[in-house]
């Protein structure tokens, strides 16, 4: 039968391995979750560019739409070919 100051070392083992292993968890998940933000930082950053890049195709391209009305109003003669 083991004596009482066995079993005392037993349970500190076991007590110091269930504290590290709930450490190495709550580490785990934080990495986890600072992964999940930076994933979303870096998808609304892509996001953002995209749209600002379609927003300017747009404008140029209602610009470019503007200018040829402006041409043809000014020049009355031009045809199609």
């Amino acid at each position: 039968m083991p004596t009482s100051r066995q079993v005392k070392h037993v349970l500190i083992g076991v007590a110091a391995v269930a504290i590290a292993a709930l450490v190495l968890i709550a580490g785990e998940y934080v990495n986890r979750q600072r992964l999940e933000v930076s994933a979303r930082n870096n998808l609304r950053t892509e996001l953002e560019l995209l749209a600002n890049r379609l927003e300017s195709e747009i404008e140029a391209s209602v610009d470019l739409g503007r200018g040829l009305g402006a041409v043809i109003g000014a020049h009355g003669g031009i045809t199609e070919r």
